[in-house]
């Protein structure tokens, strides 16, 4: 262990301050204000009281373990698809609020169902005493059977995902302390490589101890899901007004402000409504390239333009594992038509084939 003196130990409050401040001024984190602008969701009313420093969960009276355990293997016996697509958080960029003063900002990464892999951006924030932006990285679960036929999941981490590798940088992020700040930093630094030490000893890392509560937060809120249905908290009407009173009003495009739902015991606020992840949904949603089907296109001025089938490919997937299939230019089916507007078009057609390489 360290010894720090009296002095040392209450100028500490004052360099975290100052360390958290430096991490958000070169982008290494958010500010909380930031944080609760995204997609939450809130898992402290799973608890029956508000742990100040667990956690894991260890008792949620609140939340129906055995139903849950039962729809567990459901999943399972339903198949290793079904039994891996729990692992995978309802949107792509949410929060997670863990307890009352632990975040986690998530991003999913990758999805690979062929080989059942999800990888998970992560990164930590505290608020306990004041707002601190921690480590972050990559996690990733993959899923394997066991001798027995369930399914297990191995958790790994990326480097960097552990507060003492934070910490023993801070010189990266805060300028000018003197000797005596430098040593009072000395201290935690210390400290959190001595926590390091002891997940060493029991064969784990802060970043699989994270990876393996995120995923497992994640199996309860995909329960949720399934067992219940989003309620919208809404305002009281009027109940003075009648309804012939009232004008009629033309309808509104859906709006952009995030909204509070409540889904059994956890609280979700965002602008989309959270939708179990299920086989289908993450096929149709993380597939990378589809083939679009042929057609016609029936123009204003009477044409009509055959089109052939394409393969279209998701922006945001191109080049993850994902990504195998080549993309297709779609082409059109030249037809004979004689008309002005034909001419008008046969040429430009006959332009753009020019262009990409391409003759009559």
């Amino acid at each position: 262990m360290f010894s720090m003196s009296e002095q040392s130990r209450a100028h500490v409050p004052e360099l975290m301050r100052q360390f958290n401040m430096a991490l958000i001024d070169n982008g290494f984190g958010m500010k909380r204000s930031q944080i609760k602008k995204l997609n939450n969701v809130d898992f402290t009313p799973l608890f029956t009281t508000q742990p100040e420093d667990e956690v894991t969960v260890i008792d949620m009276p609140a939340f129906h373990y055995p139903e849950y355990i039962a729809w567990l293997k459901e999943q399972e016996a339903a198949g290793p698809d079904n039994a891996f697509v729990l692992t995978i958080p309802c949107f792509d960029e949410c929060v997670y609020r863990l307890n009352k003063n632990r975040y986690v900002h998530i991003k999913i990464v990758d999805i690979d169902m062929k080989n059942h892999t999800v990888t998970l951006w992560v990164q930590d924030y505290c608020a306990r005493n004041m707002w601190e932006p921690g480590p972050r990285g990559n996690i990733m679960a993959c899923m394997k059977q066991s001798p027995d036929g369930a399914p297990t999941f191995d958790i790994k981490s990326s480097a960097g995902l552990d507060y003492y590798d934070l910490y023993a940088n801070a010189n990266k992020y805060v300028k000018g302390w003197n000797p005596t700040d430098k040593d009072a930093w000395q201290a935690i630094v210390n400290y959190s490589k001595n926590f390091q030490k002891q997940l060493a000893q029991r064969g784990t890392t802060a970043g699989i101890e994270l990876g393996s509560i995120i995923f497992r937060y994640t199996g309860m809120l995909n329960y949720m899901l399934h067992a219940n249905k989003p309620k919208t908290s809404r305002k009281p009407k009027n109940s003075s007004i009648t309804a012939k009173s009232q004008p009629v009003e033309a309808p509104q495009k859906p709006s952009d402000e995030p909204r509070t739902r409540t889904i059994g015991l956890i609280t979700v606020k965002s602008v989309s409504v959270p939708r179990q992840s299920t086989v289908e949904r993450v096929y149709h949603y993380k597939t990378a390239s589809w083939t679009a089907r042929g057609g016609v296109r029936h123009m204003k001025d009477g044409r009509v333009i055959p089109f052939r089938e394409s393969v279209r490919r998701r922006k945001a997937l191109i080049g993850t594992s994902l990504d195998t299939n080549a993309p297709e230019r779609p082409q059109h089916i030249r037809l004979t038509d004689n008309t002005t507007a034909g001419k008008i078009a046969k040429e430009a057609i006959r332009k753009e084939n020019t262009d990409h390489g391409q003759t009559d």
